[in-house]
């Protein structure tokens, strides 16, 4: 179980422009590096016909949402200018809630999945990483006179509007 650190795929002008074509009237007044933490797991599916997938999936600490990923691209170390969230800023799911949500998406994929992936098949937890460090850009603006902060996600460039 290590820590680890997702590599920036999304550089700071690149998120600016992915925001600028939703909005094209979105003024930068701060932009800002920050990682936010998650917990990480790889699967091992076994498949009906022998083979076997591995799977990854996050687990944000923060607010609890799984997803299933692409292989992670992971980096040595955090960029220097790149705030992070204290664990006073995590919220309330934890490690072990964390493994019981990834598991549960893992299982339902499985069942769900046209693959010949078989539900009551093998499902081995191979990796578990109870800290992965996400990057996104917090961008904070201005659009049509109102403040906005928008959040990139610096590993696939998808986004959403913090706050009202």
């Amino acid at each position: 179980m290590t820590e680890v650190v997702l590599e920036t795929m999304i550089g700071e002008s690149d998120a600016q422009r992915l925001i600028r074509e939703k909005a094209p009237s979105f003024q930068v007044l701060r932009s800002e590096l920050a990682y936010r933490p998650y917990s990480g797991f790889v699967y091992r599916l076994e498949t009906r016909t022998g083979r076997s997938r591995r799977v990854h999936t996050l687990v944000d600490r923060l607010s609890g949402k799984t997803s299933i990923t692409e292989p992670w691209r992971t980096t040595a170390l955090r960029d220097p200018k790149g705030r992070t969230m204290d664990d006073s800023e995590w919220g309330q799911v934890s490690f072990a809630e964390a493994r019981r949500r990834s598991r549960q998406a893992v299982d339902s994929t499985a069942q769900r999945s046209k693959s010949p992936v078989a539900g009551n098949r093998e499902v081995d937890e191979r990796l578990r990483h109870p800290t992965v460090w996400k990057p996104s850009w917090v961008l904070d603006g201005v659009v049509g006179g109102r403040d906005v902060r928008v959040l990139v996600d610096a590993v696939d460039g998808g986004s959403t509007v913090d706050g009202p």
